[in-house]
């Protein structure tokens, strides 16, 4: 292909593979090409990975024949001058190829977000081990995103017919304009076109060409100049091979060619047909597959008949996914979008589901989320009256409502009482299954989908009473849960309680008398990694409970314009210093627990959290010097980790909680470094990113500073980067 290198699973050869491009800036290239493409040619050894040496060399009609793009991420591939991004990544994205990009440096998901659009991350950095493993993850996006052998075998078995593409490779670009000539015709539809980019790998080519050959109902002959004025494949082998089985050949010129010469190399041709005059050549194929004993007649066909198959929905995904993924065909989005839309309402499934994802990810389609959203609609309505009475069912169809609704919440941010009907449905489903099908387990699922509910009910005005009324059914589903099955089992609903409690705010008191019970039993003799998992768990719970303390505490305060004190805050802030001590040192339990076990990102997390509510509470018991130290150490735990944005993130909130410590209790020295620490790293991210946020939020903090009578430190923002 040009200029570029290719590299395949133990050398096989890339003709009939599926072409994939790795774009990476040169240095991540040197760190990460060989180690990505092995394990990917590993789990998908159908691919052909090809990589270009310089960005000029990926045009857009290379990158248009792709079928995939791996990127390793990095914040040297984000930065504006890594032209590989700029030139091959932003063709890929606008031409619509499946994006692969696979995370490589810690923190950076939130500034691929911001430059990139909302892709999702494949995270190969093995920080979070609550997620799948990276190969897992990796196998998984491939098997989604890409077409297997086995699949494959299945679509071809799809077409009605094949035609044989006969051509002088030097006219490839006449042979792909010919492909899409011919698949214009409707009654052509499901007919594909076999030439010798789709040889399998492995294959003897003559032998190849002869079963290709045998099989095909037509022989399709790109006729150009190349093709007469020099001795060539074709007309040594190809067109004697046709005449010996006796298929049709079809002569179509792409270029004005000398027709005696045609003659006096191709014994017996017939006059070709122009590839300009559409409908002579709609009338040559449509004769040439009747006489190739199809069992049509030429009336039938023309109209559409006899060729197709539009009643079967599998049929029409399968026919869908060539069009979609160039199986066989030339890739055409708009025809495989029209048939993988009608498989869909014929009840496909699979069908539906890949549309979904595709206008969501904007692979093949441009992203959409409308389109995705009225997809998944017309699934809910077209399964929602099958319900069979079974578990798996129901849960299958929650699902898809579910992913109705986050297309609302999370993709436009949209929550009206549509959306709350949406969350109520699946509460009413799942409600509806549990007494079809009784699961103690099912309480906890239940649960999650009333929280889900509630979230949504927060946003929408009216619904106050509902609000209520659902948050007292999620605690005394706990306090049941807690008493047949223990405090131990029923943490996950303890963690919903706590939760909403913040969003209900109240419950202080019985939630805190909560928490500490199963905090208590948390330190009772277990084997030593479920203790240690428990009092995780429970230590969370108790964070979260004081965290929705904070939280409501300080909107009221700001509501009143002055310190509250009622019975009900020095109920909550007595049970919150009760287990003030012991969660210190259950914190640095479970901090050396995870440092051990290499969960460093799992501790550093854990420790944040708890250094920012520990401090937030102090302030708001006016205990200045303890939230200091919580501050303090919350800052200092991650100096020294500049090269991970998300830390610089986390430090970015920790300057501004001991800003608002320093503001709180007049430390003018504590205000003055926090500002100009602040100051620091709006600076270099701004450097690393490029992007104007930073530099605004830089001056933001410097305007604030001035109005202090804070002096900036040494300059680190856009002055320092235009020397650069």
């Amino acid at each position: 292909m040009g200029d570029l290198i290719c590299k395949t699973w133990h050398d096989r050869d890339p003709k009939g593979l599926i072409r994939a491009l790795f774009i990476a800036q040169e240095e991540d290239f040197n760190l990460y090409y060989k180690e990505l493409t092995d394990l990917i040619l590993e789990l998908q050894n159908n691919l052909a990975i090809y990589h270009a040496q310089e960005p000029e060399d990926l045009t857009e009609e290379v990158i248009a024949s792709m079928r995939l793009v791996i990127v390793p991420v990095t914040m040297a591939f984000l930065h504006p001058s890594c032209r590989m991004r700029t030139i091959g990544f932003d063709t890929a994205m606008r031409l619509h190829i499946p994006i692969l990009p696979i995370q490589k440096q810690k923190g950076i998901g939130r500034f691929f977000s911001e430059i990139c659009g909302k892709i999702q991350l494949l995270d190969a950095t093995g920080t979070d081990s609550t997620r799948l493993d990276f190969r897992e993850q990796l196998s998984h996006y491939l098997a989604n995103h890409l077409v297997d052998e086995e699949m494959a075998k299945r679509v071809r078995d799809a077409f009605r017919a094949y035609i044989f593409l006969s051509y002088r490779k030097k006219d490839r670009r006449h042979a792909n304009e010919i492909m899409r000539l011919i698949h214009e015709n409707d009654f052509m539809r499901d007919v594909a076109i076999w030439y010798d980019e789709y040889l399998v790998p492995g294959e003897k080519y003559n032998e190849a060409i002869e079963d290709a050959m045998l099989k095909s109902r037509l022989v399709a002959l790109v006729v150009t100049p190349n093709l007469v004025n020099e001795d060539n494949y074709v007309c040594r082998v190809e067109y004697p091979e046709a005449r010996r089985n006796g298929k049709p050949v079809l002569p179509i010129e792409a270029e004005p060619t000398d027709r005696d010469l045609m003659r006096t190399r191709y014994d017996g041709i017939d006059v070709p047909v122009r590839k300009e005059d559409r409908e002579s050549l709609k009338d040559a194929l449509a004769k040439a597959f009747t006489d190739a004993g199809m069992g049509i007649a030429d009336a039938e066909l023309l109209a559409g008949e006899g060729m197709r198959q539009d009643d079967d929905p599998e049929h029409l995904y399968s026919i869908g996914l060539a069009y979609l993924m160039g199986i066989d065909v030339e890739v055409d989005p708009v025809r495989a979008a029209d048939l993988l839309h009608r498989a869909h309402q014929l009840g496909s499934y699979t069908a539906g589901n890949l549309l979904v994802d595709c206008y969501l990810e904007g692979a093949y389609f441009a992203q959409d989320y409308q389109a995705a959203a009225n997809v998944l609609k017309e699934m809910i309505d077209y399964y929602g009256p099958r319900l069979q009475k079974n578990k798996d069912n129901y849960l299958f169809y929650i699902e898809l409502v579910k992913k109705y609704r986050k297309i609302f919440t999370d993709y436009y941010g949209v929550y009206n009482e549509m959306v709350a009907d949406i969350g109520r449905h699946v509460v009413d489903k799942l409600k509806e299954a549990k007494e079809l099908f009784p699961d103690p387990e099912d309480d906890v699922i239940i649960a999650q989908a009333q929280k889900d509910y509630i979230r949504i009910l927060c946003h929408v005005p009216g619904h106050e009473e509902e609000l209520d009324r659902l948050c007292d059914e999620v605690v005394d589903l706990y306090a049941d849960y807690s008493q047949r099955y223990g405090y131990y089992h029923a943490w996950d609903l303890m963690a919903l309680a706590v939760e909403l409690s913040g969003v209900s705010g109240r419950n202080w008191f019985e939630l805190g008398f909560l928490s500490k019970q199963i905090y208590e039993q948390s330190l009772e003799d277990k084997s030593s990694e479920e203790q240690m998992e428990f009092v995780y768990s429970s230590n969370m719970l108790w964070m979260a409970y004081v965290e929705s303390y904070n939280n409501d505490y300080l909107v009221r305060v700001g509501e009143a314009g002055q310190i509250l004190q009622t019975e009900t805050d020095r109920a909550a802030q007595e049970s919150i210093l009760g287990n003030m001590e012991n969660c210190v040192q259950t914190t640095a339990a479970l901090s050396k627990w995870l440092a051990d076990t290499g969960e460093e990102e799992k501790r550093m997390k854990l420790n944040q959290r708890f250094y920012k509510i520990c401090g937030t509470f102090s302030v708001i018991m006016r205990d200045f010097d303890a939230a200091g130290q919580f501050f303090g150490g919350a800052f200092r735990e991650l100096q020294g980790q500049a090269d991970n944005p998300e830390v610089m993130h986390a430090q970015i909130e920790n300057c501004k909680n001991l800003i608002l410590l320093g503001d709180v209790s007049g430390n003018r020295n504590v205000l003055q470094a926090a500002h100009r620490t602040l100051d620091d790293l709006y600076g270099t991210l701004y450097r690393a990113t490029g992007l104007e946020t930073y530099h605004e939020s830089m001056e933001e903090n410097r305007a604030e500073m001035k109005a202090k009578g804070i002096e900036p430190g040494k300059e680190t923002g856009k002055e320092q980067k235009d020397e650069n």
